[in-house]
This record gives C-alpha cells, sequence and structure tokens, in this order.
C-alpha cells in the first residue's frame, strides 16, 4: 500500500488509515484510466470497422460539458456518454447486420 516496512509497524490502525484511503484511491484512479483507454480503443475498432463511424480528434477530456449545477456525478456523466457511444455503436452494426440479409 505504500507504506515503507519500518513505518508500517509504528502505526496505529487510525494512523494507517490515510494510507488504505490513499491506496483505494490510486486504485480507483488506475481503473478509470484503464477504463478510458479502452474506450479509445474500442473508439479506433469502430472507426475502422465503419464508414459513419469517426475516431474522436480531442481527448474526451475536451469535449466534456462543465456543468457545476448538475446533481449528475462525475460518474453517472461518464458513465451515460458511454452508454450512449455503446448504444449507437450497436445500432450502426445492427444497420449494417440487416443491410446483409443477417
Amino acid at each position: 500500500m505504500g507504506v515503507e516496512y519500518n513505518l508500517f509497524w509504528t502505526l496505529n490502525p487510525k494512523t494507517f488509515k490515510p494510507f488504505v484511503k490513499a491506496f483505494y484511491l490510486k486504485k480507483q484512479q488506475d481503473d478509470a484510466f484503464a477504463w478510458l483507454q479502452g474506450s479509445y480503443i474500442m473508439e479506433a475498432i469502430g472507426a475502422t470497422m465503419s464508414k459513419n463511424h469517426k475516431y474522436p480528434t480531442q481527448p474526451r477530456s475536451a469535449n466534456a460539458e462543465l456543468d457545476i449545477d448538475s446533481s449528475e456525478t462525475v460518474e453517472e456523466k461518464r458513465y451515460n456518454r458511454m452508454k450512449e457511444a455503446i448504444l449507437r455503436d450497436v445500432e450502426i452494426f445492427n444497420k449494417r447486420f440487416e443491410k446483409k440479409g443477417g
């Protein structure tokens, strides 16, 4: 968890708690990074499979809308954007599938 061995043995559970919190926050950040990387990979694959789907020209953070008064959390916004992108890709795929008579 990023605590030196000697320091670990001098801590009590209460003073160890910030290290645990920092560890889990780092894991959340790593998970969000991996999810975003997967999202870019999905965009790249979609762009190669469909003429209508274009790879984004800017990072997702540049396209994010800043809505300070929104009651939606960042995770909810991210989830909703991803859900919309997936549904759009599924619709494009289904149209291609229908055109081929499958």
